[in-house]
């Protein structure tokens, strides 16, 4: 995957002890080689149980992020968590509505 930048990173809260297949699984979703070419998207599963503050988030910088979430409370604690670490943008989104942050802007709420 040399020279592989992604422009986007997706963040799941996914709930514990959840099984994964071959097409599911984080790692898997990183991409795959398809006609000579990597496809794919980065993502990371969070565990519900995981406290938010405690993660580190760092290889977001400088991504857009798109944050899934249970609920409005679980998608600001990982806004707060990834907002530290500079992305491009945040948008979370979830049953409950979406949310996009853009840096030095206001933040946009779109209840559901």
């Amino acid at each position: 995957m040399a020279g592989f930048q992604p422009g986007d990173v997706w963040v799941s809260c996914v709930q514990e002890g959840v099984e994964y297949g071959s097409f599911t699984h984080p790692d898997a979703q990183i991409g795959r080689m398809t006609n000579g070419r990597w496809v794919g998207l980065p993502e990371i599963h969070i565990h519900d149980g995981e406290n938010a503050a405690l993660l580190d988030l760092r290889v977001v910088v400088g991504l857009t992020v798109h944050i899934l979430a249970p609920n409005r409370r679980r998608a600001l604690q990982l806004m707060r968590q990834v907002s530290e670490c500079s992305p491009a943008k945040v948008i979370a989104s979830g049953p409950w509505g979406l949310i996009v942050w853009h840096p030095a802007q206001e933040t946009e709420e779109y209840p559901a």
